[in-house]
């Protein structure tokens, strides 16, 4: 009768320990809306889950990326626009010094607002992003693209931009560099210099100075204009990666949704049912205890 007795007990508190766990579980997964709280609950759908995980993850990446890269080529976008009206305020200035009845003091005059002009540009192509780099310097990002130096302007870029990835079978171009723009040497501020000397000397052939220099700010423009038709080009395929990369990200994250979320109204009648169990069991194992006590009397 002893052994009988453990055995229907041992079977009894087994049963209430089931339906517990099944109580417990089904609480934690209305909790958490979780269909599958660890991979043993489904091995297959956690396999796929773990995959779905680490894509996202990459398309976080490249997203962060695309912004990164998409404030950079703002950032040039915004300093070139500067640095072409910059230009046309210099082109303007150089046609008024071809004026002959222009006076050596009003020719001086001139020369000092382009050297102010000069100077503009020269800041605007170190413009540097929040984080701090030169935004003109390609892979030499911490180092200042355009410097003055005794003998002239030295032009302290990179010859390449940096290149950044924003997918997996794209890298995007972050914009163009200094030499890009001036050449190795800052060309178009050293000839602005000249210019600048030549207004400054009353023995200069003011008319060929103007011709020339005009041509060297029309070239410089043309640089310029071209650089912001890349930029744009570059912004748009950035515009389109963004949109692939979002889409996937919606459908990785619906995916994720029907494998793991719970279904709220099955969970809920199964809880019911599984307390109602719980309750069942428990009430058993009392009324059967008790008959085994008083077995014993």
């Amino acid at each position: 009768m002893r052994v009988s007795t453990m055995q229907l007990h041992n079977s009894m508190s087994g049963n209430i320990q089931t339906a517990s766990t099944g109580v417990s579980k089904t609480m934690m997964q209305l909790s958490s809306n979780k269909r599958i709280l660890a991979p043993s609950d489904d091995v297959f759908a956690a396999s796929q889950l773990m995959g779905l995980d680490d894509d996202l993850s990459q398309l976080e990446v490249w997203s962060s990326n695309i912004k990164s890269a998409t404030t950079m080529l703002s950032n040039q976008e915004t300093a070139l626009k500067d640095i072409n009206n910059n230009m046309n305020r210099a082109r303007d200035l150089a046609i008024s010094a071809k004026n002959g009845s222009k006076s050596q003091e009003d020719l001086e005059a001139i020369a000092k607002e382009l050297e102010q002009v000069v100077e503009t540009i020269a800041d605007l192509t170190n413009t540097k992003s929040s984080s701090g780099e030169y935004i003109f310097g390609g892979t030499k990002g911490d180092t200042a693209p355009i410097k003055k130096a005794a003998s002239g302007w030295d032009n302290n870029s990179s010859s390449s931009t940096r290149k950044i990835e924003i997918s997996d079978s794209q890298s995007a171009s972050l914009g163009v560099t200094s030499e890009q723009l001036f050449g190795s040497s800052a060309e178009f501020l050293e000839e602005m210099d000249t210019f600048i000397a030549a207004l400054k000397n009353p023995s200069t052939d003011n008319a060929a100075a103007v011709d020339k220099v005009i041509k060297d700010i029309d070239k410089a423009q043309k640089s310029v204009n071209e650089s912001i038709t890349t930029i744009g080009a570059e912004v748009n395929t950035l515009k389109a990666a963004e949109t692939t990369n979002a889409d996937k990200q919606l459908a990785n994250k619906s995916m994720q949704s029907s494998l793991e979320d719970l279904d709220f109204a099955e969970a809920t009648t199964r809880l019911s049912v599984q307390q109602t169990m719980l309750t069942a069991a428990q009430k058993s194992y009392s009324s059967t205890i008790k008959l085994s006590l008083f077995n014993y009397v």
